[in-house]
């Protein structure tokens, strides 16, 4: 039944643990397989990963879909990028840019030239110099021996062309942008056919194997979403090479899957023994990765505890080496369905996102169901909160008045 757990009290040696372990394997058989717990990259709220849950075996499934889709984008995308169709049109764009911003330059150029200015590009910028009679550039000397009315007539012909140059700015900026704009546009025209075909065959071999279908849905959307966002790390730059490698990896990165839960190998609910149950034991994990002197984690470094292995079966454990290793911990966070994680010590000044337990309906002694959605605090905090989501009802640890023996 819903919130009831199965407190069981004997001497030692009476056999409590083992025949409690045979009623919990043969009701165990006769309950379905519990779904995967996945975890994936929250794209809108990294700190946050996204909890999903598969059917059976689903999971892994899933995890070797997404690296495929990793692999065919690295190397299709740039292929679509520098065909010839693509270029061409590429080309059109640019090469409707580059006349309106010459005919602009040319009459920029003709408004210098009256006031024996001479223009020319360096490194990106408009330098502008003062030639003398015979068309040559005077030198900072030269310029200082002019007579003073000459000089006050280059003065203001100076400001004329400065404002004339501002007004140029202003004129080929918006050019610039539209044509970046319009080059993004073709980038992505070319890319979301091969998004739009991948992902529909990943959608099709899933449909009706995840639980939460919508939030499965909902992240490939978003997943295309950032893609197309990040068209520009698929193909070669004149930027650092290793650097847009180093980002690329990043991003495919965060479209794999932790498959948190793999119930593949199972033929009915799960029946296990904790005999050890620590912190992490019964909550899992979230391990670190040093990077510049700061410690990092996301998504993929989330591991389970056995509440989560537990999940949609029964768990069993030692009253004595709870009471003594989770002081209470474990009651709280089935009564409150919510538990906090302390803080890792000496990572106060890292940004860390976190994750969370899967969802604390399990039920010591009953069926469990899972769900996990996690929830980062700040750095500076003594403790991290996690909240789960999904299902109704979550579980109790009663006080037994007047024991004191250890139970199994």
């Amino acid at each position: 039944q819903p919130d009831y757990n199965l407190f069981v009290l004997g001497d030692v040696g009476s056999g409590r643990s083992t025949l409690l372990l045979q009623l919990m394997q043969s009701l165990a058989c006769a309950r379905p397989v519990p779904p995967d717990l996945c975890y994936l990259h929250n794209f809108q709220n990294p700190e946050r990963p996204q909890a999903l849950r598969m059917a059976p075996g689903q999971g892994r499934v899933l995890r070797q879909l997404m690296m495929q889709l990793s692999k065919t984008l690295e190397k299709e995308i740039p292929h679509r990028l520098e065909g010839a169709d693509f270029k061409a049109e590429k080309e059109h764009i640019e090469k409707a840019y580059k006349v309106q911003e010459a005919k602009a330059y040319a009459e920029l150029d003709a408004f210098g030239e009256a006031r024996h200015f001479a223009l020319y590009r360096e490194n990106g910028h408009l330098v502008f110099t003062l030639l003398g009679d015979k068309g040559r550039a005077l030198t900072e000397v030269e310029a200082r021996s002019l007579p003073h009315e000459r000089r006050a007539k280059i003065d203001q012909a100076e400001e004329e062309l400065r404002a004339e140059i501002s007004r140029f700015l202003d004129q080929t900026r918006p050019l610039e942008r539209a044509m970046n704009e319009r080059l993004l546009e073709l980038r992505r025209q070319f890319v979301k056919p091969l998004l739009d075909q991948e992902l529909s065959a990943i959608r099709t071999q899933l449909e009706g194997l995840s639980l939460d279908g919508p939030t499965l849905s909902a992240y490939l959307d978003l997943l295309m979403a950032d893609v197309l966002d990040k068209l520009g790390l698929f193909t070669p730059s004149d930027a650092d090479e290793a650097l847009r490698l180093d980002e690329l990896d990043a991003v495919l990165a965060n479209y794999g899957v932790n498959v948190l839960v793999d119930n593949a190998a199972m033929t009915g609910a799960p029946a296990l023994v904790d005999n050890n149950p620590t912190f992490r034991s019964l909550f899992g994990s979230i391990e670190y990765q040093p990077e510049e002197d700061v410690l990092r984690t996301d998504f993929s470094r989330i591991r389970a505890g056995t509440l989560h292995k537990a999940s949609g079966g029964f768990l069993m454990l030692h009253l004595r080496d709870l009471l003594t290793d989770d002081q209470g911990g474990l009651c709280r966070a089935l009564h409150g369905r919510c538990h906090h994680l302390p803080f890792v010590s000496g990572l106060n000044q890292s940004h860390l996102p976190a994750s969370g337990l899967a969802a604390l309906q399990q039920r010591l002694g009953s069926a469990f169901a899972g769900g996990v959605a996690p929830r980062s605090g700040r750095p500076s905090m003594p403790k991290r909160h996690f909240c789960p989501h999904g299902g109704a009802g979550g579980g109790e640890c009663r006080r037994v008045p007047g024991t004191q023996r250890s139970a199994g």
